[in-house]
């Protein structure tokens, strides 16, 4: 799924040298996540099945499925909303896990194709 733009915001005004994350482009679907840490993902899509099925979204950091969730269209054009809330955990770069960050990011779809919809994703980090 396509990420849109990225807004970053900072809690209390904190002044960050880089990014905690970032999106290439508006049609981009790979969030990279460029600091260790706890971060919290609130997802939630409101989309259109374009045929009667089970509508699939998963979450998959660096190539594994760490989430998936799921919701039944009745028929073709069925409008359909998912959420997914899911806190994930990014170990620090060490001699154990070198290459830990950054942690790519992915929502896909792996249900019945879908004809529209929008979606949004929050990311909050601990």
């Amino acid at each position: 799924m396509p990420l849109g733009i990225s807004t970053i915001r900072y809690p209390n005004d904190r002044v960050e040298c880089q990014p905690t994350f970032t999106v290439a482009s508006s049609a981009s679907d790979t969030l990279v996540i460029n600091r260790g840490g706890t971060y919290r993902l609130d997802y939630q899509a409101s989309v259109m099945a374009g045929a009667i099925g089970t509508v699939t979204f998963a979450v998959v950091v660096n190539g594994a499925t760490l989430y998936t969730a799921s919701a039944s269209a009745a028929a073709a054009s069925d409008l359909v909303n998912i959420t997914i809330p899911l806190d994930i955990y990014v170990p620090c770069n060490c001699n154990s896990l070198p290459n830990s960050v950054p942690a790519n990011v992915q929502i896909q779809s792996t249900g019945v194709a879908l004809t529209g919809g929008t979606s949004n994703l929050i990311i909050t980090r601990y």
